[in-house]
């Protein structure tokens, strides 16, 4: 179960702007990213630290026998793509380390605020129930958000 406050976090609009900054320059340095749809990357053949070994083994072998190489296969884009996958490894290694950081945060930030909803959100029929001004019509704003739960859940 997770504890009741995993992170408490104040951003000033300076460090916001510091790292949206951060990834403009980022993003102006890597102009040649692609960005493929879930379905296209499924269909790919993906390398990494395991494949990485079999791929340059490969390319070694043809690059020492041509006569093992298919007509279809372009071994000068294959030592391109190699040695910019790893040129880029390390640093590809350090951005999804860090976009997974965000993503655990984004979480986190996300739970605790929801958690705190959830809890004002059950005490207030008790609230209401002992009067206190502006509970029931509290109660009524946010009730329609647990209705449409509770109808998508019966349409399944």
């Amino acid at each position: 179960m997770p504890k009741a406050n995993q992170i408490s976090l104040t951003l000033s609009a300076e460090e916001i702007k510091a790292v949206s900054d951060a990834l403009q320059v980022l993003e102006s340095k890597v102009p040649f990213l692609i960005d493929l749809t879930r379905d296209e990357k499924k269909a790919l053949k993906i390398m990494g630290d395991k494949t990485q070994a079999f791929v340059e083994q490969s390319l070694e072998i043809v690059k020492n026998n041509a006569a093992l190489v298919p007509n279809f296969v372009d071994i000068g884009e294959m030592e391109r793509d190699l040695g910019a996958w790893k040129a880029l490894w390390p640093t590809a290694t350090r951005v999804l380390a860090l976009a997974d950081r965000f993503d655990d945060t984004m979480a986190a930030l996300g739970s605790d605020a929801y958690r705190a909803a959830l809890d004002i959100y059950a005490q207030l029929p008790k609230a209401a129930d002992r009067n206190v001004a502006g509970a029931k019509t509290a109660h009524e704003l946010l009730k329609p958000f647990f209705e449409k739960a509770r109808q998508k859940d019966s349409d399944n």
